[in-house]
């Protein structure tokens, strides 16, 4: 009876063995799951930090690529707007360049206009002084032409006046001496 009961109890024994051993396998197996199951949580968890470190990051570029696109945007309208400033500036400038192009232009054709109106004048007035003096010098040389005609024909005048004077005197003289009988004093006186 007591073998027979020892070899009970050695049985007992060996099956509440297996029993711990099987429990402690579980566990064990449990222990490794829940690990495994530990570790592919945390592996899980990375990945979705690192996704959203990610997605984060890409964010943050896509931002700063906007803000880039912004600022180049700004300075494209501002060299636009510059450029179009500059360009009135330049229109304007032009235009009024041209005007006092014009002006001047103007200012000098009327310049030349009177000074070639007043160099007329004056040669008009130079010809008209010159015509004068011209009509003056020919009046005085027929003023003198007639004098001096005036004078030989009076003294041509004169001489046929004292020549017929003459001859009269001779022909009386000679009428005289043949009728009157004058004597030899006389004649000679």
């Amino acid at each position: 009876v007591s073998t027979q009961s020892t070899g009970q109890e050695e049985a007992k024994k060996q099956a509440e063995a297996k029993r711990i051993r099987d429990l402690e396998r579980r566990a064990n197996d449990a222990r490794k799951q829940r690990e495994a199951e530990d570790r592919r949580l945390k592996k899980l968890e990375q990945q979705r930090r690192a996704k959203e470190k990610e997605k984060a990051e890409a964010e943050a570029q896509a931002k700063k690529a906007r803000e880039i696109q912004e600022k180049e945007r700004a300075k494209a309208k501002q060299a636009e707007k510059q450029k179009q400033e500059a360009e009135a500036a330049a229109k304007a400038a032009a235009e009024k360049r041209k005007a006092e192009e014009e002006a001047l232009k103007k200012a000098e054709a009327e310049r030349k206009r009177k000074a070639a109106e007043a160099e007329a004048e004056r040669k008009r007035k130079e010809a008209e002084a010159e015509r004068k003096r011209q009509q003056a010098l020919q009046e005085q040389m027929l003023q003198e032409q007639l004098a001096a005609e005036q004078a030989a024909r009076n003294k041509i005048r004169q001489q046929q006046v004292l020549s017929e004077v003459d001859k009269y005197k001779a022909l009386i003289m000679a009428r005289i001496q043949q009728t009157l009988l004058i004597d030899e004093k006389m004649k000679n006186k």
